[in-house]
């Protein structure tokens, strides 16, 4: 774009969006976002008029949004969306940048969609987590069916599938415990869990390490695991696959199980095993409880 030719437009930036070399685009990346929207300071240099006027930050999101959707190293589009999202914090609660949440949905769902554009749009989801959960729980329904395709797909690289756990553990781990919202996202349990085995049985440690951390943070602020397996009106499947993953959690990764707050392993799991246990589906056999005798061949005692 033009403005990237401009005297006030940084040389970082200037770099990460023209540069044809991956290492260079991805160097430039970081330092624009270390100077220019980095929250070390109280007043990022984006908004002080050492920074740049409304003008030149207006075209300077344009010039982001586009380089980020033509990205070609996932690297570099992982930056680029990173400070996408820096800044789509600091534009949105000033109720400006309309046009972010759109191109990002766009990213994901677009036919042209890519897996590298799907990183940069879940990685964006990640760092705007903050006022989607202030302002988009009506879309909850929408990110959830997003997240759980991703996390369902054969044909996206572990890394997006990855990128798209970071983004749903986020969400989950901010928002309020017991917000109604959040039952929009039951329904990612089960290719969840499915994902988190084949992490673990593949024997990719590094995947499955930062995946297991992210879900031990999400278990450590509200526990929606042991929530959905002690709910009743949650479906018997999607129950099941709680249970699933938190006895996968615990087997893979005992010594974070043991960190949750308050012995929460056993102070919520084990009363939810032993009704689970002791209880009797009536289809199975309906006339179970009528019975005065019991037989020793009886299964169920």
């Amino acid at each position: 774009p033009p403005l990237l030719s401009s005297p006030r437009s940084p040389p970082p930036l200037q770099q990460a969006t023209r540069s044809t070399d991956a290492d260079v685009r991805q160097c430039a990346a970081v330092l624009f976002r270390r100077f220019f929207t980095a929250e070390s300071a109280e007043t990022p240099l984006w908004f002080t008029e050492e920074g740049f006027g409304n003008p030149v930050r207006g075209a300077l999101k344009e010039a982001l949004l586009q380089a980020t959707a033509i990205e070609s190293e996932d690297a570099v589009a992982r930056m680029l969306a990173t400070i996408v999202g820096d800044i789509g914090m600091m534009e949105l609660e000033h109720h400006r940048w309309p046009e972010l949440m759109p191109t990002v949905f766009r990213w994901l769902t677009a036919s042209e969609a890519t897996p590298i554009s799907r990183m940069a749009g879940l990685r964006a989801l990640e760092y705007l987590t903050v006022f989607i959960c202030s302002f988009m729980q009506k879309d909850y329904p929408t990110f959830a069916r997003i997240i759980a395709a991703v996390l369902s797909s054969s044909s996206d690289p572990l890394p997006v599938r990855i990128q798209a756990a970071r983004a749903l553990c986020s969400i989950l781990a901010w928002e309020e415990e017991g917000c109604s919202g959040l039952s929009a996202f039951a329904s990612i349990a089960q290719p969840l869990v499915h994902f988190t085995g084949h992490v673990v049985a593949s024997g990719q440690s590094a995947a499955a390490d930062e995946l297991l951390r992210l879900l031990c943070d999400v278990a450590s602020e509200q526990a929606p695991f042991f929530t959905i397996a002690d709910t009743a009106s949650v479906p018997d499947k999607i129950r099941r696959l709680a249970l699933e993953f938190v006895v996968l959690f615990a087997e893979s990764a005992p010594g974070l199980a043991r960190k949750l707050p308050d012995n929460r392993f056993v102070t919520q799991l084990l009363p939810v095993i032993l009704q689970a246990m002791v209880r009797v589906d009536p289809a199975v056999d309906p006339e179970w409880d009528e019975r005065e005798t019991v037989e020793e061949s009886d299964p169920e005692t």
